[in-house]
């Protein structure tokens, strides 16, 4: 077993079987950010954290570390979804804005620990008094209510930001708009989303609100195009695009036509038990790579946290004894939170050898390059690392029995430098 804090030797000088090329001189998007919800309930929309306010305040203090701090073997995370609740607009005229929600006071405590973390928030449902019919599952937002809708989503973000603290910075109109569901929901055909995206970036513009309008938040990337090919009115002014991701790695297509940012913010396996292993991990780590080099922005997973047996969150705990544990896929998320931070600008990387994944990103002020590679084969692989500069190279890597296990610096050979990557891990590296 190794241990986190142990390092790990990964440098070798001799049987070289691939070439990894970083050209720091090409940048592509920002990284905005990894991440996963916070507390939204099978019921979504809910006021519940799935229980993880249950767990003693030592428990929740040490998970909220574990998955947010950049530091040791800890995740990085930077960005947080977050529901905007139906009940809090009980009816036209009214808010009642709850002071004491975990939602709220667990995305505070995560801010303590990343003050720059970016929050991205939609509604799963408009309360059910404004729909037809009357019900928070499935159903249609009535169109006289989109203007009173986007003044609530307006209100709801003016509240977070100024009231909690909170930093809102991106809103879409609805999750998964297709509404098929049998949770809280809403139905929006392609053309009513587009009205109230629309309406919606107007009365955020019209207030001077910095923060991001976005969508169509819809199921997967063959949906999200559907929509945005109907988006006439909206298109032309949304800030960002977002979808999910619940097919598999060949269902991801290219969302750059559109000529927006985008977040891939939510996916799982769900229906599944729960899957703690590497190669769990390393399935979203190829999702990950997929959708940052198609020019994506950030990648979320559904959620942080949660107490039940399936595929649903990075961190699994138990609120009766106070124990959780971070699955492998947290742990290849931190590989990539860690080393590709808010503000990056992604660089040109490719790799000679098609099992070897290559992500990199420079930080725009210093210059500092870090890369994250995945070797999804069953083999070690010796790679030549190009392009990078200095002296040495730190890292960090996560496989069976690693978990962002530190590895000795890499030194310097002339111009290159030389890695062993173990099978079936994720490792990163940035310049010292």
């Amino acid at each position: 077993m190794i241990y986190a804090g142990t390092p790990v030797n990964l440098g070798a000088t001799d049987n070289v079987g691939a070439v990894i090329t970083v050209n720091k001189s090409v940048t592509h998007q920002e990284i905005w950010g990894f991440g996963a919800a916070v507390g939204i309930s099978d019921n979504a929309g809910s006021s519940g954290v799935n229980n993880f306010d249950k767990l003693s305040k030592d428990a929740q203090n040490k998970a909220l570390d574990k998955l947010f701090l950049n530091s040791d073997d800890n995740l990085g995370l930077t960005i947080i979804r977050m529901p905007i609740r139906p009940d809090y607009f009980p009816r036209e005229g009214v808010y009642q804005w709850d002071d004491n929600n975990p939602l709220v006071t667990i995305t505070q405590a995560a801010q303590k620990r990343f003050p720059e973390m970016g929050i991205t928030a939609c509604p799963w449902t408009p309360p059910a008094w404004m729909k037809t019919p009357q019900n928070l599952i499935g159903g249609i937002l009535n169109k006289e209510n989109y203007e009173k809708y986007a003044q609530y989503l307006y209100a709801w973000s003016e509240k977070h930001i100024k009231d909690y603290g909170i930093h809102v910075k991106w809103i879409t109109c609805q999750n998964e708009p297709g509404g098929a569901a049998g949770w809280q929901g809403c139905r929006y055909p392609a053309e009513d989303l587009d009205e109230m995206t629309s309406i919606t970036y107007d009365i955020f513009r019209a207030n001077k609100s910095p923060v991001m309008i976005g969508g169509p938040e819809s199921a997967g990337f063959p949906k999200a195009h559907t929509y945005l090919e109907r988006f006439t009115k909206s298109l032309p002014k949304m800030d960002f695009i977002t979808t999910h991701i619940y097919h598999n790695t060949a269902g991801i297509s290219d969302l750059s036509k559109y000529n927006k940012p985008y977040m891939q913010t939510e996916t799982c396996d769900g229906k599944n038990p729960n899957n703690s292993t590497i190669q769990d991990g390393l399935k979203w780590g190829e999702q990950i790579h997929i959708v940052l080099n198609w020019n994506g922005n950030g990648y979320l997973y559904w959620w942080l946290a949660c107490n039940v047996d399936r595929n649903k969150s990075l961190l699994n705990f138990n609120a009766q004894d106070n124990t959780f544990f971070v699955n492998k896929r947290g742990y290849i998320f931190g590989q990539f939170s860690r080393y590709l931070r808010p503000g990056d600008l992604r660089v040109d990387a490719t790799s000679s050898d098609k099992e070897l994944l290559v992500t990199a990103a420079k930080n725009p002020s210093t210059g500092v390059t870090s890369v994250v590679v995945t070797n999804l084969s069953e083999k070690d692989i010796t790679a030549t690392i190009t392009g990078l500069n200095g002296n040495a190279l730190s890292g960090r890597f996560t496989s069976e029995t690693a978990s962002l296990t530190p590895i000795n610096d890499l030194k310097a050979s002339g111009s290159t430098f030389t890695c062993t990557f173990p099978a079936k891990s994720t490792t990163s590296l940035r310049e010292k």
